[in-house]
């Protein structure tokens, strides 16, 4: 059926497409979006001159977080600068840095947010991070962000996690794990690993966009040795915005827009190592799979 929907809405495009009210229609939203995005430019900018020449985190538990240089990979920039990049998970943060681990390893680390924010973070019983990231080019900003802040004694660059190396990382924990593999989460956990992973806690990024209904088959697989938490995604507001000056609404939320798709995470809590944790949990939405 939406084969045949496609043919018809594209006959009809093609077919339009020379009519003047179409055309007019057409450059007048193309002239709208290309002043809008002009508009979050110059926001971005006005932001961005506020934050000073040098690019550290503001707020969120990587506060103190330094970048060399006014760039991330893969992700927005300023939001992380802000404190307020993926601020849905904070309070998951905050109680793994309360945890005791043994190893924290990060799939898809990027430029390093979560490997070099959590090597900073859990500082006063430094676990060893590892952080794996397949392309290239991040993982030369990931090394400079990385000797920016002095920890290159404390967090490994490798390049991609498989099934079998998780499985003898595994045997190094309890550990705490963090992934954003980009849809490829339904095949690195499979239940060999979950099993394996019994002992760690983890804080994984679903992708249903890539792959219909992973969030739920990955809960599943995780429930018989986890407590499953799913964190949803909710939209920023002008009270998130942590800096003081006289920005309008629209620079405010332009600043924290990380532009992407609505993503969801699981947080999964080593049922076995629950009974000496605080047993509270609030800001996350459990779910019942």
């Amino acid at each position: 059926m939406s084969y045949y929907l496609k043919a018809i809405i594209r006959y009809c495009y093609f077919a339009f497409y020379y009519n003047s009210l179409f055309a007019f229609t057409r450059r007048f939203l193309m002239r709208i979006d290309a002043e809008c995005a002009e508009a979050i430019r110059r926001a971005e900018r006005n932001v961005g001159d506020a934050l000073g020449p040098e690019p550290t985190v503001l707020g969120g538990p990587f506060r103190g977080l330094r970048y060399p240089a006014q760039a991330s990979w893969g992700s927005a920039f300023l939001p992380k600068l802000l404190g307020t990049y993926e601020r849905e998970l904070h309070k998951a943060i905050e109680r793994v840095a309360r945890r005791s681990y043994s190893l924290v390893v990060n799939v898809g680390a990027a430029e390093g947010y979560y490997a070099v924010g959590l090597a900073l973070r859990l500082s006063k019983s430094p676990p060893p991070v590892i952080a794996f990231e397949i392309d290239e080019e991040a993982r030369a900003m990931l090394a400079q962000v990385i000797a920016h802040n002095g920890v290159q004694s404390r967090v490994a660059v490798a390049e991609c996690c498989d099934g079998e190396q998780l499985l003898d990382l595994a045997q190094r924990g309890p550990g705490f794990l963090i992934s954003d593999c980009e849809g490829c989460e339904f095949e690195l956990f499979q239940p060999a690993q979950v099993r394996a992973l019994a002992e760690w806690d983890l804080l994984i990024e679903t992708h249903d966009s890539l792959r219909q209904n992973i969030t739920r088959q990955l809960a599943a697989r995780f429930r018989g040795t986890h407590r499953v938490t799913l964190i949803k995604p909710r939209q920023r507001t002008t009270a998130d915005f942590p800096l003081r000056g006289s920005f309008s609404r629209f620079e405010r939320l332009a600043a924290m827009d990380e532009g992407r798709h609505r993503a969801k995470w699981l947080f999964l809590e080593s049922t076995s190592r629950l009974t000496s944790r605080p047993a509270a949990h609030s800001g996350v939405v459990h779910i019942d799979v």
